[in-house]
């Protein structure tokens, strides 16, 4: 199963990252409109037959997740 995210947009078009089973990174441009409105950069989206939404619960655990890779990254750095 793919894996979307919402990596950015440039003007009226939205840039997803799509993961394959492999690992393989592909990126596909859409019209934005065809996004949910409160799409926003990092999202984890689905594709269905009526369009795409946002995966609330899977974007969350993404975001926690990267927030403690960082966290983790910063301890050992020494502070300025």
């Amino acid at each position: 199963m793919e894996c979307y995210i919402l990596d950015r947009f440039e003007e009226n078009l939205a840039v997803i990252e799509a993961a394959g089973e492999q690992d393989e990174i592909r990126y596909l441009t859409v019209e934005r409109s065809l996004l949910p409105e409160d799409a926003a950069q990092g999202d984890v989206l689905e594709k269905t037959k009526d369009g795409w939404r946002i995966n609330h619960q899977e974007t969350e655990c993404r975001r926690r997740r990267i927030q403690m890779l960082l966290q983790n990254l910063n301890k050992g750095k020494p502070r300025p």
